[in-house]
């Protein structure tokens, strides 16, 4: 490793001050930038599992959802069973219910 001597490091790290004012810009080294570009990667790929995840929630849900309208409608399950078979909120199934009726008639 190359370590500048002391007198050096304080006139760089003065000149680095002088153009990020002039500039209006920060410096940023090659370790930082290679520590940054790694934390962003790190974060785009924990939020794109996250939203896959999320995702395959939410599809898990809808499916439920849709396969409970399917057991009241054709077998004429008690929507209150059917509700906590699926392990779904009487009221968000009573509406989808409803709102599928309204848009048959």
């Amino acid at each position: 490793m190359i370590t500048l001597p002391r007198e050096l490091v304080i006139e760089f790290d003065h000149q680095i001050d002088e153009i990020e004012k002039e500039k209006n810009v920060q410096y940023v080294n090659s370790l930082e930038q290679l520590y940054l570009e790694k934390g962003m990667q790190q974060g785009m790929q924990q939020g794109m599992q996250q939203g896959m995840q999320q995702g395959m929630q939410q599809g898990v849900e809808k499916g439920k959802l849709e396969l409970a309208i399917e057991m009241v409608r054709d077998f004429n399950l008690p929507v209150k069973t059917v509700a906590e078979k699926y392990q779904l909120s009487l009221n968000e199934l009573m509406d989808k219910l409803n709102q599928s009726d309204t848009t048959k008639h």
